[in-house]
C-alpha cells in the first residue's frame, strides 16, 4: 500500500493534565461561545477522511461523552478512558488501545494523528497541510511545528549538525545558557503538540519513552527522540508563526483570550455572510446559532444555543434569545426570550419577555412589557 493510501485515525486527549480546573468541572466540557472545547476541538478534524476518532478523558468519558451529544455532536466519535494521570504519552498508549487490533499491532500499514484537544484557535487547514506532507515524505513521524520569536513555554526541536530532528526538549529542561542564546535569534522552532505518525512505530516508541525527571509523567514529545535515535526519520511541518493558534485553552486567562478571539472569528464570520452588525464590539453570536443574510443585528444583542434568525429580521437593540426561532421580517427589541417562537413579520417588545415554549404568531405585535412563559 502506498503512503497516499493508508488509512488514517486520530487520538485527540482531552485529560486535564495541564489544566487549571474545578475539580468537579471537567475541562473538555468548558463552554467557549456556547460550544464545548472539546467540540470545537473535534471541528479541525472535521474535513480529514478518518477512519476513527479517539478521545482520551480522565474518567468522566460517559458524563463527557453525554454531554457532547446534549450538545448535537454530529461527528462519531470513540471516548477511552486515562484512569491515572501519568501525562501525554501514556494517554497516547490509551488511546491506540481503542484502534483496530491490527493497525494498533502494526500489523497493516496506518497512519495516527495525536494531538491535544484543547487548541480552539487552530486553522484546521494547518492540519490537513500536516497528513498531506507526511503521505508525501512517507516519514515514521512527522512534527507541526512553527518558527516563532518568544518560544518561552513551548516544547523546543533540536536538529543535529545535518540538520535532522533529533529530539524534543520541554521548557522545563531548557538550559540558562540555550535560553540566552534564543534572545539573539530572529526564530525559534517549536513543537504545536500535533503529529502524525506510521502507527506501527507509535506504539513501540511510546512504550519506550521514558519518564521526565521533572514529574515523572511520560510525555509523547519523546516519541521523537526515540525513532531518530532508532534510524527512523522524524520530520516537520511548518504552520508558520502565528503563536496564538496554538497557545493552549487550559486555564481561565487562556480561556477568556481564546472565547475573546472565537467571537471576533464568529462575527466577521456573519458580516462577510451578508448579515447586518450594526455594532460588533456590542454583539456576542454563539458559536452554533444561525443567520440568514439580510438580518440585521442591532447593539446590546446576544443570541445563544441553537438560535436561527430568519432573512430580514431585525433583532436588538438590547435582546437576548436562547435556542429561539425567529421568523422572517420579524422585528424583536428590548426582548429576552428563551426556546421559544417568533413568528414571520412579528414584532415582539420592547421589554417583552418568552419563556419556554412562548409562541408569537405571523404578523403579531406584542406591545411593551410583554411576558409569556
Amino acid at each position: 500500500m502506498t503512503s497516499m493510501g493508508r488509512p488514517l485515525t486520530a487520538i485527540m486527549l482531552a485529560t486535564d493534565n495541564r489544566a487549571v480546573q474545578p475539580a468537579n468541572e471537567a475541562l473538555a466540557l468548558r463552554r467557549l461561545c456556547g460550544r464545548s472545547l472539546l467540540l470545537w476541538g473535534l471541528d479541525l478534524l472535521r474535513d480529514i477522511p478518518l477512519q476513527k476518532t479517539v478521545v482520551v478523558t480522565d474518567q468522566r468519558a460517559d458524563m463527557i461523552a453525554k454531554a457532547l451529544q446534549d450538545q448535537g455532536a454530529d461527528m462519531f466519535v470513540d471516548f477511552v478512558e486515562q484512569r491515572v494521570p501519568r501525562g501525554t504519552g501514556d494517554a497516547a498508549s490509551v488511546g491506540l488501545t481503542a484502534l483496530p487490533t491490527d493497525h494498533a499491532e502494526g500489523l497493516v500499514e496506518a497512519d495516527v494523528l495525536v494531538m491535544p484537544a484543547w487548541l480552539p484557535l487552530l486553522n484546521p487547514g494547518h492540519i490537513q497541510d500536516l497528513v498531506e506532507a507526511h503521505r508525501v515524505g512517507n516519514a515514521a513521524c512527522t512534527l507541526l511545528t512553527m518558527e516563532v520569536s518568544n518560544p518561552e513555554g513551548y516544547t523546543r526541536v533540536v536538529r543535529d549538525s545535518r540538520g535532522r530532528i533529533d529530539r524534543l526538549l520541554t521548557d522545563n529542561l531548557i538550559d540558562r545558557e540555550t535560553r540566552l542564546a534564543e534572545v539573539g535569534m530572529d526564530a525559534v522552532e517549536i513543537f504545536t503538540e500535533i503529529m502524525i505518525c506510521q502507527v506501527g512505530e507509535l506504539g513501540p516508541a511510546l512504550r519506550r519513552v521514558a519518564p521526565t525527571a521533572f514529574d515523572g509523567d511520560y510525555s509523547y514529545s519523546g516519541v521523537a527522540a526515540v525513532l531518530a535515535g532508532a534510524g527512523f526519520t522524524v520530520s516537520a511541518h511548518s504552520a508558520g508563526d502565528d503563536i496564538e493558534q496554538i497557545t493552549p485553552a487550559a486555564d481561565t486567562m487562556s480561556l477568556a483570550k481564546a472565547e475573546t478571539t472565537l467571537r471576533t472569528n464568529i462575527t466577521n464570520k456573519w458580516l462577510r455572510r451578508g448579515v447586518h452588525i450594526v455594532d460588533p464590539s456590542q454583539t456576542w453570536i454563539d458559536g452554533a446559532v444561525q443567520l440568514s443574510p439580510g438580518v440585521t443585528i442591532a447593539p446590546g444583542t446576544i443570541l445563544q444555543g441553537q438560535t436561527v434568525v430568519a432573512p430580514g429580521a431585525t433583532v436588538g437593540p438590547h435582546t437576548q434569545l436562547v435556542d429561539c426561532m425567529v421568523g422572517a421580517r420579524a422585528v424583536v427589541a428590548h426582548t429576552v426570550g428563551v426556546d421559544a417562537e417568533i413568528g414571520p413579520n412579528a414584532v415582539v417588545g420592547p421589554w417583552a419577555h418568552l419563556g419556554p415554549g412562548a409562541s408569537i404568531s405571523e404578523g403579531a405585535k406584542t406591545g411593551p412589557f410583554y411576558n409569556e412563559n
